[in-house]
């Protein structure tokens, strides 16, 4: 039986955390063994108890815990258990997940189909799975596609499934499945990287060793996007506040946004156009915003 290591890192989502387990196991049907590598990165909501009791009713398969200090953000929690995974020799596929993802119960086999049908055509790439929201259907993770050849590249559209895989350039971490000959080829999440733009920089990495990313062909679960309100992305918070917030440790933290545009544009110039090109972008549509408010006062 293939071993399929699970990767995960966990914080004060108890409830979630749990159906996203569940749906797994449920999904599998004993068809893998399944070793899950869960950080728990300082919970205070008793996700460990929980995680405990998971571990006690799935007793056919492997959980390996680990306690972090609450500083470790998505990166530093799943470069901690994907380190661990890496160490076992045994496994076959690496399956990122996300712990707010309630995966369907064929996702395995979308999975499994779409690797098997690019196993055959490629030597390196990765899978990663479109999820959907819930209530709107619509796709809100995934991967996008991006011309890197084009002036306006970094405009990156996020792909929907369509009944075929789909090549991509950057991927989001919610469910990615990367087998052992890429795992080896690639390495551990970027150590430089805490919380965002890991999940880009790993799949850029694999394109630059000759790799490729794709996009299953179809929806691998339900995963609600987050929401923009009060980020960097917030058009009616004023611009100071949104580059504070954009400069947060959870968001695009400068220089290594830096690092991140120069892998994806391949050109130091146009990265740090981009670079600036965002703060423009801040102002100009906190500005319109506001003109917009302005005009509705009037016209009440």
């Amino acid at each position: 039986m293939e071993k399929i290591a699970i990767i995960m890192t966990v914080r004060n989502r108890k409830n979630v955390t749990k159906v996203a387990i569940e749906s797994i196991v449920n999904a599998n049907k004993s068809k893998f063994d399944l070793y899950f590598y869960i950080t728990d990165d300082g919970s205070t909501d008793g996700t460990d108890k929980m995680l405990e009791k998971i571990k006690e009713k799935y007793k056919n398969y492997t959980f390996i815990i680990t306690k972090a200090d609450g500083n470790q953000y998505w990166c530093g929690g799943m470069r901690i258990s994907y380190g661990k995974a890496l160490q076992n020799n045994n496994i076959d596929y690496y399956l990122w997940v996300n712990d707010d993802v309630e995966f369907f119960d064929d996702f395995l086999d979308t999975l499994m189909e779409d690797y098997n049908f690019l196993n055959n055509k490629y030597d390196k790439f990765l899978i990663t799975g479109a999820a959907k929201d819930k209530i709107t259907g619509k796709v809100t993770y995934g991967a996008h596609k991006i011309n890197l050849k084009k002036i306006k590249s970094y405009f990156k559209v996020l792909l929907e499934p369509n009944s075929e895989v789909q090549e991509c350039n950057l991927i989001n971490g919610n469910c990615v499945l990367i087998n052992k000959k890429v795992a080896n080829c690639v390495g551990n999440i970027d150590e430089r990287f805490i919380h965002a733009e890991g999940d880009y920089m790993y799949g850029l990495k694999l394109i630059e060793l000759g790799g490729k990313c794709f996009l299953t062909s179809k929806y691998i679960g339900y995963c609600s996007r987050n929401s923009e309100k009060n980020t960097w992305k917030d058009e009616s918070l004023s611009p100071i506040k949104r580059i504070k917030i954009k400069h947060d440790i959870k968001f695009q933290i400068p220089k290594l946004h830096i690092i991140y545009l120069k892998k994806l544009c391949r050109r130091s110039w146009l990265a740090y156009l981009y670079f600036i090109g965002q703060y423009v972008k801040i102002f100009v549509t906190s500005f319109k915003y506001q003109i917009k408010k302005i005009f509705k006062n009037i016209c009440m």
